[in-house]
């Protein structure tokens, strides 16, 4: 092997460790002009976006945003890695989270500091040949041609029996994203009985699971983790049998009891947002969303799109939030991002910004401004098809939490199809199956939103068929808090004020509750049918009835 023409870029923050290491290098037999490095990981991504090398020595913890889990992820996304290359960390944490950290991640190795010459080389050279030997598979499964790689992983272990484990393990990848569920269950089972390792009895739960035997892949699970309470791979198959089973609040503990054992998976925090809006909790959706958009601020994944959804969960956290008044300060940092997005010249975003102001205007009372805004963006909405599906999923929820019923089901078809044409985008190679789990839990939940609702509210209203006015009226308001917009609702609320006062309401309370219902009426409602409705009267003897119970 001759190391004097490997190219090898060293990336670390400490000025010593590079002088250090490629120290180390040249005296291994590296030639000094093909080492090159950085101090900057963005830099060191630069450079590799317009140079090829065979070996990148990573730092994991940098001091400033991107981590070496984060500068791989970079390089996998703009193909910077041949499939001969070489990807090794070194780090001088020893935790359980980074250790974790970096078996979750595909790397060819990994080296602790302090480490020496002879480590440095006997991992490097080991390594290198590593990856010249089985580059064929890589090559194979970049280009997603996973039948042939299949046979030549087969080849491969008579050819190579070092690495016949090796093999053994991308083959139950292989099989498994050809979704041929039954043969990788055959191959696992025969590995079982002659390698104890966890990866092979999470690989035949995982194709147990797929084949639909739940209960069988529960079980192997959760066997390894009676023997390894804080295995990150068997917590992660174990959230996605909970998510098959539908116990999606089990799932997510599963996936934060992942993030406490490591560090530095973006994409989880998105799992995470992703399955909390399935069971309509708005604010881990908005909580786990805005840790995602921190951690990639220096990442390909920023774009104004990640600003656009962070606003998304944002609004859909403070319209389902009882106490807005506590997120003022949030809303109006908001509105300035959402000003500064304004300035963008594409027409698509601003459907999309326009969408999201008249979201903002509902929330802050503004529904006379919100409807003008909603409706334009609307008509401009029906005549593009470039919808994404992160965008059809917030207008689903959008238009039927503010009752625009009939725009939703002309959404639903695109929906569909840009739910399917995002999976085929995303392959398991690159994605993991939570993640794709996550999504299409979005697409059924938007699909089936409708039918929700129309269950829940008939729900309520047998709930209070027979209440007396103090629950009736509290079951209106709670009824206005899901879906603000819905006239009758509000018309009811107005109605029942001139008889009863909402039991734990103060003054304060009512008179914006009256008033909050009577701008709804107005922005929403048909005049002729207030009229029919002696709507006026109404509201007049409501107030009366407010001024009279306060007085006494």
């Amino acid at each position: 092997m001759n190391l004097s023409e490997k190219k090898v870029l060293i990336l670390d923050d400490s000025s010593v460790v590079l002088s250090t290491v490629s120290g180390m290098l040249a005296k291994i037999g590296f030639n000094d002009k093909n080492i090159l490095f950085s101090q900057k990981p963005k830099a060191g991504v630069t450079i590799c976006r317009r140079d090829e090398f065979d070996v990148v020595i990573c730092d994991f913890n940098f001091n400033q945003h991107l981590n070496g889990k984060q500068i791989l992820e970079e390089l996998l996304h703009y193909e910077c890695l041949k499939d001969n290359s070489s990807f090794i960390l070194i780090t001088g944490d020893s935790t359980k989270e980074t250790f974790n950290s970096l078996l979750e991640m595909s790397i060819d190795d990994y080296i602790l500091k302090p480490f020496n010459y002879e480590i440095l080389k006997e991992r490097l050279v080991k390594t290198i040949k590593k990856r010249q030997r089985l580059q064929s598979i890589y090559a194979l499964k970049r280009q997603n041609k996973y039948e042939e790689a299949v046979k030549v992983c087969d080849e491969l272990s008579v050819k190579y029996p070092a690495y016949k484990m090796t093999l053994n393990r991308e083959k139950g990848i292989f099989l498994r994203l050809l979704k041929r569920w039954g043969e990788a269950a055959e191959f696992y089972k025969e590995l079982y009985f002659s390698c104890s390792h966890d990866w092979v009895k999470l690989g035949l739960a995982n194709a147990l699971k797929n084949s639909g035997d739940l209960d069988k892949a529960r079980k192997l699970v959760s066997f390894v983790l009676s023997q390894k309470p804080d295995s990150i791979d068997a917590k992660k198959e174990m959230a996605s049998i909970e998510v098959l089973t539908n116990n999606i609040p089990a799932s997510i503990t599963q996936l934060i009891d992942v993030n406490k054992l490591t560090r530095g998976c973006s994409e989880r925090e998105l799992i995470i947002s992703n399955l909390s809006i399935y069971i309509d909790d708005f604010e881990n959706s908005y909580y786990y969303y805005k840790r995602f958009r921190d951690v990639n601020q220096e990442t390909y994944r920023k774009s104004i799109w990640l600003d656009i959804n962070y606003l998304r969960r944002t609004f859909q956290f403070v319209s389902s939030s009882h106490s807005n008044s506590k997120l003022k300060i949030e809303l109006k940092r908001c509105r300035g991002m959402l000003n500064d997005l304004y300035k963008t010249n594409d027409d698509f975003v601003k459907i999309n910004l326009d969408f999201l102001m008249s979201h903002l205007m509902m929330i802050l009372g503004n529904y006379s401004e919100a409807v003008v805004l909603f409706q334009d963006a609307y008509k401009r909405a029906q005549k593009t098809d470039e919808f994404d599906f992160y965008d059809l999923v917030y207008l689903s929820w959008l238009f039927l939490h503010f009752s625009y019923d009939s725009y939703f089901i002309s959404f639903i078809p695109m929906m569909e199809n840009s739910y399917f044409a995002t999976i085929s985008r995303k392959s398991s190679k690159n994605h993991s199956e939570s993640l794709l789990e996550s999504l299409n839990l979005l697409n059924l939940k938007s699909i089936r939103c409708h039918e929700e609702k129309v269950e829940w509210l008939q729900h309520q209203k047998d709930a209070f068929g027979s209440s007396d006015k103090g629950d009736l009226i509290l079951n209106y308001i709670n009824i206005s808090r899901v879906y603000p917009t819905l006239v009758s609702i509000r018309v009811n609320i107005v109605r029942l004020l001139s008889d009863v006062w909402p039991c734990g309401y103060g003054r304060f309370q009512v008179d914006s509750l009256i008033q909050d219902c009577d701008k709804v009426i107005r922005a929403f409602a048909n005049p002729i049918d207030l009229k029919s409705l002696s709507y006026d009267a109404l509201y007049k003897s409501a107030l009366e009835a407010i001024n009279n119970s306060q007085n006494h």
